[in-house]
């Protein structure tokens, strides 16, 4: 269960941060639009795996605590530059798209991360 919970972190990043999901997707009240909506999810998601193996580190030894700590890095950067967009898109700033592309790939660094936590306790993401 716990194999599976960062394999679909990793997945469910990627999905959200490519835009990729069902067109039945609700996006969140408060969201900007549709992308800041999905950028959100990718947050929760990547936080609740980084939650999870901060549990499992505990009895895991395959877990390193420097990719770990790689990847708690890499959220805390996501998250700030998801902030500075939501912050532009939702007042119709003029630099919003950069922080979009800026956005994708702090999503992308934070996935990528994320499949190296994977890959120590030897699941392959």
């Amino acid at each position: 269960m716990r194999r599976n919970r960062l394999r679909t972190v990793a997945l469910a990043l990627g999905l959200a941060a490519a835009g990729c999901a069902a067109q039945s997707y609700k996006v969140h009240p408060g969201a900007a639009n549709t992308f800041d909506s999905q950028a959100y999810d990718s947050l929760i998601i990547a936080k609740a795996g980084i939650d999870q193996a901060k549990t499992e580190i505990q009895t895991n030894p395959k877990i390193s605590k420097e990719y770990l700590n790689d990847a708690v890095k890499a959220y805390n950067a996501a998250r700030g530059v998801y902030l500075t967009y939501h912050n532009a898109a939702a007042s119709g700033g003029t630099n919003a798209a950069q922080l979009q592309a800026d956005l994708t790939n702090a999503l992308g660094a934070l996935t990528a991360a994320l499949g190296k936590v994977q890959t120590a306790r030897g699941v392959t993401p």
